[in-house]
């Protein structure tokens, strides 16, 4: 599409509605637990409608494979609208629908301007940071801040030695959650980093890396390395997951759910579902796209880029490679959109809650706390955790 018709003044298009599905209704009409979930859910989840912003084009690590400087997309886009322009587009997203939007690049601790913005258009939504530099307290944002192992694999994997400052800068901080990127060469980093996470008093979740269309090429040609986002990689040493990685992956993420639930804010459940060895989607042979993709599918959903222009890319993350993509954000999304491959059974569906309560948790700032009182908090997490583990 052309800059013009994918600028901020695009036509609005049609949001969806959550699903009324039958089979829903008797599960809900059965466990007064289920309903009491479902209610909270179609009331403050159901209406989101997100949206994707990288609000910079520059980063000060050199992360390997990275999602956004491992290919083209972001290039052609020059970073060069004032703070007048971006407050009119944020409104303009506003009044558009936008209520969830998600901050990203580049890094986008680095225009904290830009969000001190945002946040006058949206009451809630997401920042994707690799947290060495510390986002403005006033910003009241959901915080995702990017692990890439232990010490010594975040030195290697980042191009810089960051781990220690980026758990100073958001220990403690509640609008913060830890996301440990797992990937071929770290999984045995994954305890240690949990239990640091503890000590620290930060959550922690977990992402499967997810390669780049690019990386791929990079590594099927066997192409040098260089002194930016594929310094290290090889053919037979590299990043990307094996169908036995993600074996060895849910064994050990069931391991850390179980042992350390006040720090792991993981679903066994979607641990299970992430770790098929066939991958997630359905794709196109001719094009390798995935076809049931919901953000790809999605009307609503957008991709900005910094000059406020909609991206040209397949989706939301434009360089990642359809077959590896296991993005934990995208993937937690196609879950909660395929309700309906989790209705053969009360027990499957009280699954799709357990994932669903597990994003919550993730990008709504207290959700237990703000959307139920407290005291039904714990009777609902007894209840779900009766209803997942009956087979």
């Amino acid at each position: 599409m052309s800059n013009e018709s994918s600028s901020l003044y695009s036509p609005s298009r049609t949001f969806p509605e959550l699903p009324k599905i039958a089979r829903v209704q008797r599960y809900l009409e059965e466990d007064a637990g289920l309903a009491a979930f479902y209610e909270r859910y179609h009331r403050h989840v159901a209406p989101i409608i997100s949206t994707n912003y990288d609000i910079s084009d520059i980063c000060n690590l050199r992360c390997e494979g990275c999602l956004f400087f491992e290919g083209t997309d972001y290039s052609t886009h020059r970073d060069e609208r004032t703070p007048e322009e971006y407050d009119r587009f944020f409104a303009a997203e506003a009044t558009r629908g936008v209520n969830y939007p998600y901050f990203a690049g580049g890094e986008p601790a680095l225009a904290q301007d830009r969000l001190q913005l945002a946040q006058r258009h949206f009451h809630r939504g997401m920042i994707f940071t690799n947290g060495t530099v510390r986002i403005d307290p006033d910003l009241s944002f959901t915080i995702h801040v990017s692990l890439w192992g232990d010490k010594k694999t975040t030195s290697k994997f980042r191009g810089a030695p960051v781990f220690s400052k980026t758990l100073a800068n958001y220990s403690g901080d509640s609008r913060a959650t830890f996301i440990y990127t797992v990937t071929h060469l770290n999984i045995d980093s994954i305890p240690g980093v949990v239990q640091v996470c503890r000590d620290h008093g930060v959550r922690l979740s977990f992402n499967h890396f997810s390669a780049t269309e690019q990386y791929n090429a990079k590594l099927a040609r066997s192409a040098p390395n260089d002194q930016a986002f594929f310094r290290f990689s090889t053919p037979t040493d590299n990043l990307r997951l094996t169908s036995i990685d993600c074996e060895r992956i849910r064994d050990v993420l069931d391991r850390m759910i179980d042992d350390y639930p006040q720090t792991v804010v993981y679903s066994h459940a979607y641990n299970d579902w992430v770790s098929a060895a066939e991958g997630l989607y359905h794709l196109d042979p001719q094009t390798g796209l995935a076809l049931d993709c919901p953000i790809r599918s999605a009307p609503f959903h957008r991709h900005f880029h910094v000059d406020l222009h909609e991206s040209e890319g397949k989706c939301c993350t434009p360089n990642v490679d359809c077959r590896d993509c296991r993005a934990y954000a995208i993937s937690h999304a196609t879950f909660r959109h395929r309700i309906r491959d989790h209705l053969a059974s009360r027990d499957a569906f009280a699954r799709w809650v357990e994932v669903v309560d597990t994003w919550c948790r993730l990008f709504l700032l207290d959700w237990d706390e703000s959307v139920m009182p407290a005291a039904d908090a714990p009777r609902w997490k007894d209840h779900l955790n009766r209803s997942c583990n009956t087979q």
